[in-house]
Order: structure tokens, then sequence, then C-alpha cells
């Protein structure tokens, strides 16, 4: 239980850790045509690689269609760039149909005009250009956004355009055929603005989801919005998730029994938005992301096998200056690994996908020599291995705990419920969890199959730290190495594990040291350290020595002991002087002392001499001298017998001078 109490200190004293490594990169693309490349969806090709479209400029002043494939290595098959200097033109999606060739969706627009107008394209799996298909708008925008491939051969689109109201726009589905012809189109809203981002028709295609934005059923401002439907387009649900404020989403990710809705939260600033929605709609949480700067957005989102979901988007100090980012949550929402492409000059991730054979698919756009580049990254394979730490008396949930890979090169912590996830490379691992207030504890050879979840739970003790010695007191010989021991106990569970180090107050200098500097010591059990002692008063003059042992442990609630160590030198200093040219009150030879000690002043010339010894409450307990004393250097000596262990002070006063030192009786 005193684990637990103290990582709940450290959680609310915000002292948590998110693992930042980079995250396992198989191959990076970049791809170019002309003066720019944005991409902006992909899909992975039944014949295996990859097509990425989005949009390009040939001439630094129109958009055309961009679209290109590439191998499972990367490798660029071909590259194509379709499209007028009359038109500008954009593939916001791209979906293979069931002849096995390409569909971008996406919008075109006459270079004069204000308007868009939601567009098709056909592209062969060789990258010939098949047919394209415009829907005109007499007013307002249209747009496709995203595409999804139905089991029947055909498509279901979903974009926006000008509602029933002819004031604002709603959410637009369309079932295409493989070669974008219409058969039905549906509108969704409300007496406000609401659009379509993305689709998915999982398996039959039964049941369609579509991901948008509401400003008509919302809390506040826009929302994230969940609609879904049947094959034929007939509404079955229609929920909003959001805040006050304005949410944006921009991707939606299916995984068992949920759904992850992503996107951005909007107030003064911008943070990356994430909701996960149960099988029965609810919102199992939601959470804002924020990597410090003032722009934030998750523009892809994807299930990972825990349950939790990998994100990538874009952070930085303002929409024009922003760096790739990409972050993973675990099933709870908890951060556990973020990483920036901080190699560019500036560029967004704009999506992401779960590859067939495993591994992630992320693209996006980056800027170099002050052009734009589209940017496609193949991230590894990888397995999960989540679980949860728990006390080994109490069975009570851990937060705070490191778990990490044994050598420590990947590492995660447990959340408040003491749930922790990794992302690993499929294989056997030895994997460790540790930290303030618990017993390391390492299991080996634990196996992390692909794209599959492993669970192994930790069971952890708590040590406690005791040391029965509230000091070290040591009187010595001057060049003449001598030690101490010190005793240290667990007498908690699990193991307690001790790195030490030494401080030296005075003098500053290496005459202290302590051994083992690093030790385990099992639940019950206890270590005598060796405190090692060599003064030297040849240069310094110096006969009291002032320093501490400092215990490091991973016991809770105190993880440093610091011992005090005082050390007092037997050899006396030189012949006192028989001359001497001002007040003064040496300090006391030795000290601390049992039973006595020497006390030197000096006076300049003839005067009246008072030296009297006081305790700690101010009451005189000895008078030394009080008379009259002849100029020079005087010794008087304290005979501590019969008094009390502890702190004394003697003071010296004459009719212009005072002075008082510390005495410090042992025995």
């Amino acid at each position: 239980m005193r684990a637990v109490l103290c990582f709940l200190l450290i959680i609310l004293s915000g002292m948590w850790f998110v693992a930042f490594g980079q995250p396992d990169t198989l191959w990076t693309q970049h791809l170019q045509i002309g003066y720019s490349v944005s991409l902006y969806r992909a899909v992975e090709l039944a014949e295996g690689g990859f097509a990425v479209a989005g949009s390009c400029s040939r001439d630094g002043a129109t958009l055309d269609w961009f679209v290109a494939r590439l191998s499972e290595n990367g490798d660029v098959t071909w590259s194509r760039a379709f499209g007028t200097t009359e038109q500008s033109e954009q593939a916001n999606s791209i979906v293979q149909t069931a002849d096995g060739n390409l569909m971008l969706i996406g919008q075109s627009a006459a270079v004069s005009a204000s308007s868009r107008t939601l567009a098709l394209m056909g592209v062969s799996i060789a990258g010939d250009s098949l047919w394209t298909r415009s829907y005109s708008a007499s007013q307002g925008l249209r747009k496709g956004m995203d595409g999804a491939a139905l089991p029947d051969g055909n498509v279901m689109l979903v974009g926006y355009k000008l509602g029933t109201d002819q004031a604002h726009s709603d959410m637009w589905l369309l079932k295409v055929s493989a070669i974008g012809d219409t058969l039905w189109t549906r509108l969704y809203g409300g007496n406000d603005t609401d659009t379509g981002s993305r689709i998915l028709a999982p398996g039959t295609g039964t049941n369609v989801y579509l991901a948008g934005q509401t400003k008509s059923n919302g809390s506040g401002d826009y929302d994230f919005w969940l609609l879904q439907t049947d094959s034929s387009g007939q509404q079955i649900a229609d929920h909003p998730y959001g805040t006050p404020f304005i949410e944006k989403c921009f991707d939606i990710a299916l995984g068992n029994s949920h759904l992850y809705l992503a996107g951005r939260t909007q107030d003064s600033r911008s943070d990356a938005y994430l909701v996960k929605v149960s099988s029965n709609y609810v919102a199992e949480w939601s959470r804002a992301y924020d990597n410090g700067g003032d722009e934030e957005q998750i523009s892809g989102v994807a299930d990972r096998p825990g349950g939790g979901a990998v994100c990538v988007g874009w952070t930085g100090a303002s929409t024009t200056s922003t760096l790739p980012w990409l972050f993973r949550v675990n099933r709870h929402g908890t951060l556990e690994q973020s990483w920036t492409l901080s190699t560019v000059q500036s560029g967004q991730f704009a999506g992401i996908l779960p590859i067939t054979h495993g591994g992630y698919l992320a693209w996006g756009t980056i800027t170099a020599a002050g052009n734009n580049e589209g940017y496609v990254v193949k991230y590894a394979p990888t397995g999960e291995l989540c679980g949860f730490v728990n006390a080994e008396d109490t069975q009570q949930p851990i937060g705070g705990v490191h778990v990490s890979l044994a050598d420590g090169s990947v590492m995660a912590v447990t959340d408040s419920l003491g749930h922790y996830s990794l992302d690993l490379v499929p294989g056997t691992h030895d994997v460790s969890a540790w930290g303030p207030c618990i017993s390391r504890r390492t299991l080996s050879n634990v196996i992390v199959g692909q794209d599959s979840s492993t669970n192994t739970d930790f069971e952890v003790g708590s040590p406690q730290f005791e040391c029965r010695q509230t000091s070290i007191n040591m009187i010595v010989r001057n060049h003449i190495p001598n030690q101490a021991p010190l005793a240290v106990y667990n007498t908690g569970e699990g193991e307690l594990e001790l790195n030490l180090t030494v401080e030296m107050q005075q003098p500053n200098s290496n005459w202290l040291a302590v051994e083992p500097l690093h030790s385990v010591i099992p639940s019950g059990d206890s270590l005598i350290l060796n405190v090692r002692v060599s003064a030297d008063t040849t240069d310094n003059g110096i006969f009291e020595y002032y320093g501490f042992v400092v215990v490091h442990t991973s016991a809770c609630p105190d993880s440093i002991a610091r011992v005090p160590v005082w050390v007092s030198v037997l050899d006396a200093p030189g012949t006192p002087r028989t001359t001497a040219h001002a007040f003064a009150l040496e300090p006391a030879y030795p000290n601390p002392f049992n039973p006595q000690t020497t006390l030197s002043y000096s006076v300049p010339r003839d005067t009246h001499v008072r030296l009297a010894v006081y305790d700690v409450t101010g009451r005189t307990v000895a008078m030394l001298s009080d008379g009259w004393q002849s100029a020079g250097t005087h010794q008087v000596r304290f005979d501590g017998t019969g008094f009390a262990s502890g702190i004394y002070f003697v003071r010296m006063e004459t009719s212009d001078f005072s002075a008082m030192e510390k005495l410090m009786l042992l025995k």
C-alpha cells in the first residue's frame, strides 16, 4: 500500500514520464513533380504495394491530380500528374475498385471560380487516365473527401454540399459504380453546417460508418459527428461528440468492439483530440493531447492490437510552422510514445493505415528547399505487450511504474489503473518493471507475436529502507585511514536497490568514501556498508571533517537517506603563539570531544577576559576565565565530565571584543 500511495503522489504532482523512442522505420520515400507535391490519402493494393494520391503544382499556379504507385519496398513504380492550366484539381482520397483500377476522389474548380465541385477520376493500375466525372454546383461548395470500395463492386463516397435549406452544407453520401456513374445520393444534416470527412465500409459493407463534424446537433460549436447507415444509405445511428469549443474530425478507425474518431479541438489554441466510442456509441473517453505547440492536430488514426491507437498529424507554433507528429496511446487514452520528424524544415502527416502483413504506412507532406514533397514512410510490424502491475502484498494496481525492455530501449509507464502497453518488434524479450517505491521484477523470454496482443502482468514488492544509525562519529589519527560500519536494513517486501554517493562539506576534498556503491538487499535482510575516512591536515590545517553518506533507494516515501559523518583528527596543532596581534578565539581542539577539549584565545594587550560555556538553553554551565589577562595567546581546558552529550557554546568577551564557538560533547 505504501507503493500505491507513493505513486499516487507522483502522478498528482505531475511527475509523469512518456517514452520518446523513435519508431522502427523500414523505408521512406520522397515524391516530387514540378514545384510541389502534397499527399492526402493512400491505399494498400490487392496485388501488393501501395498507391498514394493528392495534388501537385507543375507550373507554380494551378493544382493537378497527383497519384503514384509504390512497391512493397517503397520503390516508385510510376507517378503521374493529370490536369490543365484552366482547372485546379485535388485528390482527397483514393480507392482500388473491383476491376483492379484506381479511383481518385476530390474536387475541381475553374481557376477564375471560387466554387468547388466534387470530382472523380479513374486511373489504371498502370497509371493511365481512364475517365473523369464531376458534380457541378449552382452555388456553394461540393467536395469529395473519402471513398470505400464495396463488396458488390461499387464505391461509396462521402463529402459535403449545400443542403436542402440552400444556406448550410450537409454531409453528402453517394454510391457510384466503378467508373463513377451515380447510383444514388443521400444528404444528412440539420439547420446549420454539417460535413463529412471519412467513410468505413468494413466486411460485407452492410454497415457503413461516416465521420465528420456537425454544428447542428452538437453540444456547442462544431463537434465530432458519427453516423451509421446500411448499404442503401438508410440512417441507423447519429451521435455527436465534443466540448463547448470547436472540434473538427479528420479520420475514423475501427477496432474490436470500438471506434476511434480523431481530429482537433480548438479554443484559443488547437490540441489533438481523440474519442474512443464503444459498440453502443457511448464515448468511453475523450482526450486532448498537447505537444507543446499552439497548433496540434490528428489527421490519421489506426487501431492497435491491444485496443489503443497510433495517431499521426502535426504539431507546431502555428499552422504554417509545423512538424510531422506520431504518437501512441493505450486503450485508456494514456499517451505512451510521442515522436516528431525534426529533420525537415516543416511538414505534416496526413494519414496512416495498418498494413495486411504487419506494420503501418504513414504519409503526408514535408518542405525541403522551399518546395513541398510528398513523404511516405513504412513502419515495421509490431506486437503489443500489455498488462497490469500490481502490489505483491495487496494486489492493488500501481500507477507510475516503468515497464521496459531489460536494456531500457523501449519504455512505458503504468497509468492510474496500473496498466501498461508496449509496442515491440515481434520476438522474444526480457521485460522489467521498476521504479521508485518498488523492487525491480524482470520476466525473461516473453514472446510477442506480430500484430497481436500478449498479456503479461507483474507483481512487485514494496521494499522499505531502514538505517538505525542517525550519524557516524569518528575520532581518527592524521594520515591513518580509518573505517566504520553502517548497517542498513530492508524491512519491506521485494528487493531493495541501493546506490551510494558521498558529499564532503568540510573540507571539500577526497577524504570520505563508501563501499559498495551499488547493492541489492533481499526482503528481510541487511547489509553492512563500509565507510572509509582518510584525514590529512598537513596542507589545510583543518581538524574537523564533516560530510554525508547519501543512500539512494528504491523505497518510499523517502527515496534518499543522508547519514551525517563527523570526524575529529587527534593530532594536536602546533605550539601556541606567544605574541598576539589581534583578539581571536580559536576553534576548540578536539571537537567533537570526550570528555576534554582545549580552547585557545589571543589578546593583543592586557585586558579583562571572560570565557564562559553555555548549554543550548543559554544557561552558563562553566566559567573558564573571568579576570585580567596579559597580552599574548592563552590556552584553557574544558572538562565535560558530568555533562550530558550534546551541543555547547563557548563565548569570549572583552571590553571591545566578543566571539563564540560551538562545542560538541560525544560520550
